[in-house]
């Protein structure tokens, strides 16, 4: 018999995090004035068999009267996320509060908590083993646990830098004897460049994330943003793939996102483990004209 242990990805990765930040920071909670709808779908490492295959969406808005920017302000976010991986899933459904506080004219300090429960389910009636294994004998496992994150971030109108904490709550898979959701912690950072007097603004952001016994995983984008209307960008993630990325607004109040991950680390074999992501963003600021983000680099 021969026994090793191996670690894995255990939380979503999203290419498209640069429109995504609510749903790794809950300080991003109410940072835009009107209510909005994003969600994502994830497809990774397509061809590989029982590859990850991500479902997300969050409601995020203000809570009560719609404030000036120069006054402190609330937010919620609603989120919901289905991670799916072999014969596990793991579903997420967790609630925000976010508050954020100026200090000077146009630079906001805030802090956020997400709080909910995880469901976690394991099904082996997929699988095909050489031989029993008492760990897994059973063919079906399903539990919930609560969790909470909590963030922080730090903004100006052309910059951001925001950090959070996910996992906070210890989570164990009811199945085996080291199956862990382990804490993670995540730092995000971007500028918005203005294009000389044109109305192209050019964005370098990045993204990187931390889990216990695993190497870090960093991001970079480089994005360019046409009056927030399109944006064409390449991203680079260390050690798996180099990015593709595009967004673009139909009708004033929807916005479309696709992205391409080339990966080029051992999991590509014969044209196969690359990565699709689609995005949509739908908001009321179109209605309510009132559509001015605190900061429009992570719009």
């Amino acid at each position: 018999m021969v026994v090793f242990q191996t670690f894995g990805q255990q939380l979503p990765h999203y290419t498209q995090q640069p429109f995504l930040q609510v749903l790794v920071n809950p300080a991003f909670a109410g940072n835009s004035r009107c209510t909005e709808l994003r969600s994502v779908h994830r497809a990774q490492w397509v061809g590989i068999d029982d590859a990850p295959q991500t479902t997300g969406v969050v409601v995020t808005g203000r809570l009560g009267k719609s404030a000036e920017q120069v006054e402190v302000f609330h937010g919620f976010a609603l989120r919901f996320e289905n991670d799916r991986f072999g014969p596990f899933q793991h579903n997420r459904l967790h609630a925000a509060y976010a508050i954020h506080l100026p200090f000077k004219n146009e630079h906001f300090l805030s802090f956020g908590t997400y709080f909910g429960i995880d469901n976690i389910t394991f099904d082996n009636s997929g699988l095909n083993p050489i031989s029993s294994d008492p760990a897994v004998q059973n063919s079906r496992y399903s539990f919930l646990a609560p969790d909470f994150s909590f963030g922080t971030k730090y903004n100006t109108e052309k910059l951001f830098f925001g950090l959070s904490f996910l996992n906070m709550a210890p989570l164990r898979y009811p199945v085996g004897d080291a199956s862990n959701i382990v804490f993670h912690a995540n730092f995000s950072s971007g500028a918005q460049i203005n294009l000389g007097s044109s109305d192209w603004s050019f964005s370098p952001m990045l993204n990187l994330r931390l889990a216990a016994r695993t190497p870090a995983a960093l991001d970079f984008y480089t994005l360019f943003d046409y009056k927030q209307e399109l944006y064409l960008g390449t991203g680079f993630r260390n050690q798996e793939s180099i990015m593709f990325l595009t967004r673009f607004k139909i009708f004033g109040y929807l916005k479309v996102g696709y992205s391409f991950d080339w990966v080029f680390n051992r999991l590509r074999r014969g044209g196969l483990g690359h990565t699709h992501e689609v995005t949509l963003l739908i908001s009321t600021c179109k209605a309510r004209k009132t559509g001015k983000t605190v900061c429009p680099v992570f719009d």
